[in-house]
């Protein structure tokens, strides 16, 4: 089983950045947290195998919560969330 994932999504014109907290599902502790974006523009976020966000002109910030996470990763200008 994999760990529950809050991700904190913020869109702006220069791309996407995304703060993640992963939890354990079993204690509900917080296990790790990054930002992601700060250094490199993200373009794309792919969640379970589907492009869920791509950036665009307008703004906007969402909160997701994604179970059974078993890989974060970011690939040249795409986070990927299995």
């Amino acid at each position: 089983m994999g760990e529950l994932c809050m991700l904190k999504i913020a869109n702006s014109e220069e791309g996407i950045s995304a703060e993640i907290s992963l939890y354990d599902e079993s204690t509900g502790k917080m296990v790790r947290r990054e930002e992601l974006g700060k250094e490199k523009n993200i373009r794309q976020i792919s969640i379970k195998n589907s492009v869920l966000i791509t950036s665009g002109i307008f703004g906007f910030t969402i909160t997701l919560i994604v179970k059974d996470v078993t890989d974060i990763r970011l690939n040249n200008d795409i986070l990927i969330i299995n």
